[in-house]
């Protein structure tokens, strides 16, 4: 719910109201960081356009408050977003560069976040009944890259570097403080279109915990509702199903992908195949506590098989058949608390029917 208007004599586009905002796409599409497709957030969102090859445009988001239930956002505690993002538009080339910053105040809710930016799941994290109990400052930088000068070949190129800063607060000894975070990730992606298909040819590399951190995800880069997505089984879905058992988050694994997308074989049918290596970044001092797909060591590997059906079959109707196969390489040995009750040393694999109306 919102409204658009436009600066009067002038070019600049303004929104106000509750409203989708995610910062640029990166190599693997969405944004690991802040993606749009969370919950509507309250906020003022400006676009201005400053020559043909440059757009700015700027935002502010109330992304929590101290009682989300009641909807009533003018309440001293809460958590802001504050962001702005350059696009350079050349002809065979654009990026778009981009800083955020969020201010974080003891008591606010933690119901507009990911775990990955304040924590949560008791001690040693920042959260009680669902509050955050210290506050706080976070920053992000970051920037995307795609080049299409030599057609039909293009390279796409992502990266952020993000931090969050605790000042302290009011911890009980069973909480503890939280932790302070900062990490980084890049992401590429090339791919060439033919008549028979798209080749692709990706990788991603996301810092993780290093063996002197005190607690886990350190060296992890915050995120809140940040999406990071490249396959359909350990990555959720790819077309819309999504669920909170799987991963989304970048942090803490590298990988490499190869595959080949936009195949047809009969009108209105298309397939995607693709074959995925990940692997961790994080060190196995803390792993004792965590299931592998969560918290994935230099021990640990899988390798993703997918297949996506993508069948039109009237203008505003699709269906789409998604199937994956996981072969799972994870050290139990490092996950000991999770490897008696949880099977991690078997192969997984999902299937999946999305009927998709459009209007």
């Amino acid at each position: 719910m919102y409204v658009d208007w436009i600066i009067p004599q002038t070019a600049v586009k303004v929104r106000m109201g509750r409203q989708l905002v995610g910062l640029p796409q990166d190599a693997f599409a969405k944004n690991a960081v802040m993606h749009p497709g969370w919950q509507g957030r309250d906020g003022i969102t400006v676009a201005a356009p400053v020559t043909d090859w440059l757009d700015v445009s700027a935002f502010w988001l109330r992304g929590g408050y101290e009682s989300m239930n009641s909807n009533d956002t003018d309440q001293s505690k809460k958590t802001d977003f504050f962001g702005a993002v350059t696009n350079f538009k050349f002809d065979g080339f654009s990026f778009s560069p981009y800083v955020m910053y969020a201010s974080v105040d003891k008591g606010s809710s933690l119901d507009g976040s990911t775990d990955q930016l304040y924590g949560t799941g008791g001690y040693p994290y920042a959260s009680t009944l669902g509050m955050i109990r210290g506050d706080g400052n976070a920053f992000w930088a970051g920037s995307n890259f795609v080049m299409s000068y030599f057609d039909p070949f293009v390279l796409k190129i992502s990266g952020a570097y993000g931090m969050i800063a605790y000042d302290g607060g009011d911890f009980g000894a069973d909480v503890g403080n939280p932790q302070d975070r900062n990490g980084w990730y890049v992401q590429a992606k090339a791919s060439y279109k033919t008549a028979y298909g798209t080749p692709i040819l990706g990788g991603w590399y996301g810092s993780g915990d290093s063996s002197s951190v005190k607690y886990a995800r350190q060296n992890w880069i915050p995120t809140n509702a940040g999406r990071f997505h490249p396959t359909t089984a350990l990555g959720s879905g790819e077309f819309g199903l999504y669920d909170t058992n799987t991963r989304h988050n970048i942090a803490g694994t590298w990988g490499v992908q190869a595959g080949i997308e936009d195949v047809s074989f009969m009108e209105d049918l298309s397939h995607k195949f693709t074959v995925t290596l990940w692997k961790g970044t994080n060190s196995d001092k803390l792993s004792g506590n965590y299931e592998a797909i969560e918290y994935m060591t230099t021990s640990d590997a899988a390798v993703e098989f997918n297949l996506a059906n993508t069948y039109k079959i009237y203008k505003n109707l699709t269906a789409v058949l998604e199937l994956a196969y996981i072969i799972n390489d994870f050290d139990k040995s490092d996950h000991h608390a999770y490897a008696a009750s949880h099977e991690m040393d078997k192969d997984g694999w999902s299937a999946s029917l999305l009927l998709l109306y459009k209007f």
